[in-house]
C-alpha cells in the first residue's frame, strides 16, 4: 500500500475577543494647590490588550470627574497632565477621575494639600454706626466673622482691633469676633463723640493672610455735666435812676452735653430785692453758649 503525507498550514485569525486590562484599578497622586500644578503631568495609565493589530490598540479617555476641563489625558499614552491651576476648595481636597479604554474603568484620584492662598473676608468694608450710651461698663456692640475658605490653621481666624481706639477702650474676642466696652471702661462722649475702630481678622496659615474692616461707634449723650456760668462773677454799677426795664448786662452760660441735656434755663435764685430784676428764662442756647438779659 502505497502512502503520501503533506504539511497543512492553519492559521488562526485573530478575533477582538480581549478586553483591555488596566495594570492597576487605582492611581493615587498628592500635591500642593497652587500655580505649580498648572500643565503638570501627574500620572500614566496603562491598559494591556492580548489582542492582535489594530485590536490591541486601547484608546484612552477621561469620562468622569474632570471638573471645569482642568485635566487632559493622551488617548495613546494614556498620559495625565493639568490644564489649569488645581484649587482645594474647588476640589475640596481631591478630584476622582474614571477613565476608560474600551470597557475597563480604573480610577485615578488626584489628591490635593490645601495652602493658605485665602484671606479672611468680612461680608462688607464697613458696618455701623452702633450708638453707645456713654457711661455704661462693658456694653455689648456685635459679632463680626470673617469667612475664609482654606482649610485647618489657614482657615481659623483670629479677630483683633489694629487702629481708631486711643484710649484702649474697646476689646474684642480674638475668636469669637465679639466687640464691646471694655467692662473696667465708660465711653465720654465729650471727649471722643465717634469712634471709627479698625477690625483685622488674620488666618493661622504660613504665612498668615488678613484683612480689615471700619466699624462706626456713635456715643449717645447722657445728662452727666453742670452748666458753667462764663462771666460770672460781675460788679455793675446802676444808677437808682434808671427806668424801668433797662438792660444790665447778658449772663453767658455753657453745657457740655448735647441735645436737650444742653439746654439752659436762667432763674435768679438770691439777692433779688423786692423782685428789682429780671432774667429772660426760656431763649435757646446758640452754639452751647446761653446769653441772657438781665433786666
Amino acid at each position: 500500500m502505497t502512502k503520501a503525507t503533506t504539511t497543512v498550514f492553519v492559521t488562526i485569525l485573530d478575533e477582538n475577543d480581549n478586553a483591555p486590562v488596566f495594570q492597576q484599578q487605582l492611581y493615587e497622586v498628592t500635591l500642593d494647590e497652587g500655580p505649580d500644578t498648572l500643565n503638570a503631568t501627574l500620572v500614566t495609565v496603562q491598559a494591556l490588550d492580548r489582542d492582535e493589530g489594530p485590536n490591541s490598540t486601547v484608546t484612552y479617555a477621561i469620562t468622569e470627574g474632570n471638573i471645569l476641563g482642568t485635566f487632559h489625558i493622551n488617548s495613546t499614552t494614556g498620559q495625565i497632565r493639568t490644564l489649569k491651576e488645581l484649587d482645594y476648595e474647588i476640589s475640596h481636597g481631591r478630584y476622582t477621575l474614571v477613565v476608560t479604554a474600551t470597557d475597563q474603568c480604573p480610577i485615578v484620584l488626584v489628591n490635593l494639600n490645601d495652602i493658605n492662598d485665602n484671606c479672611p473676608i468680612f461680608p462688607r468694608p464697613y458696618e455701623g454706626p452702633f450708638d453707645v450710651t456713654e457711661g455704661q461698663p462693658g456694653p455689648r456692640i456685635w459679632t463680626f466673622l470673617a469667612h475664609d475658605g482654606d482649610s485647618g490653621p489657614g482657615g481659623q481666624v483670629e479677630y483683633s482691633i489694629i487702629a481708631g481706639d486711643p484710649l484702649g477702650e474697646f476689646v474684642i474676642s480674638p475668636v469669637e469676633g465679639e466687640l464691646r466696652v471694655r467692662k473696667d471702661a465708660e465711653l465720654d462722649r465729650e471727649n471722643i463723640p465717634f469712634y471709627n475702630l479698625t477690625i483685622s481678622a488674620r488666618d493661622r496659615g504660613v504665612p498668615p493672610l488678613s484683612s480689615t474692616m471700619l466699624v462706626g461707634v456713635r456715643v449717645l449723650d447722657i445728662n452727666d455735666n453742670d452748666p458753667v456760668l462764663l462771666n460770672l462773677p460781675m460788679n455793675i454799677t446802676l444808677s437808682e435812676h434808671a427806668p424801668v426795664s433797662s438792660f444790665v448786662t447778658r449772663i453767658l452760660a455753657r453745657d457740655a452735653d448735647q441735645g436737650p441735656n444742653a439746654l439752659l434755663t436762667f432763674d435768679i435764685t438770691a439777692g433779688n430785692k423786692e423782685s428789682a430784676f429780671y432774667i429772660n428764662s426760656t431763649v435757646r442756647p446758640i452754639e452751647g453758649l446761653g446769653t441772657r438779659g438781665c433786666r
